[in-house]
């Protein structure tokens, strides 16, 4: 067993791949994770959430190895004591650069973003909840092929609830996976 672990390692390594994050090319995926995240109230009291996001994305490289598009947000309140379900929806914008040279198989890079959501369930004093979510992500990819990478992330977000008037700052940690496709 250990043998077949040292070759498939060799092999992994050994692979000459080429990622597409250059001019003219497109990437296309998404990612998702699971967080806790404590909201202060207007009121200054403190509650923990667990929540489940999923974001997916579309990004056009104006550069070598710098995209800029657009991403999709997903939001799920999993906590079984709200008295009721909050699902949050909405669009946003990205911008994302890669540090290292287009023919390596890993890759480090930068994002930020920012998303605007609806809150499809909740009500404040019968207005719905809008929220800014703005964000900034570190994060790791290895491409398998040229055109396919999973990453892993570190991200920072702090999001601001109108007119609720509250916030929340969180730190997440999720995977991703994007394809990139030829011109």
């Amino acid at each position: 067993m250990k043998k077949l672990i040292l070759i498939v390692t060799v092999l992994f390594i050994s692979i000459n791949v080429n990622s597409q994050i250059t001019e003219g090319y497109w990437m296309v995926g998404g990612s998702g994770y699971y967080q806790f995240s404590k909201l202060t109230l207007a009121n200054k009291k403190d509650h923990g959430f667990s929540y489940i996001t999923i974001k997916s994305d579309v990004g056009y490289f104006i550069k070598d190895k710098w995209a800029i598009g657009g991403i999709i947000r997903y939001d799920d309140d999993l906590n079984p004591h709200s008295y009721n379900r909050n699902i949050n929806g909405g669009l946003g914008v990205l911008t994302r650069y890669y540090f290292f040279n287009p023919n390596r198989i890993t890759n480090l890079y930068a994002q930020i973003n920012y998303t605007y959501t609806i809150n499809f369930t909740q009500y404040h004093n019968n207005q719905l909840i809008q929220t800014h979510y703005y964000g900034g992500k570190l994060g790791y990819v290895i491409f398998f092929t040229d055109s396919v990478g999973l990453e892993t992330f570190f991200e920072y977000e702090k999001a601001n609830y109108i007119p609720a008037h509250q916030s929340r700052k969180t730190i997440k940690v999720g995977i991703g996976f994007h394809i990139h496709l030829i011109k």
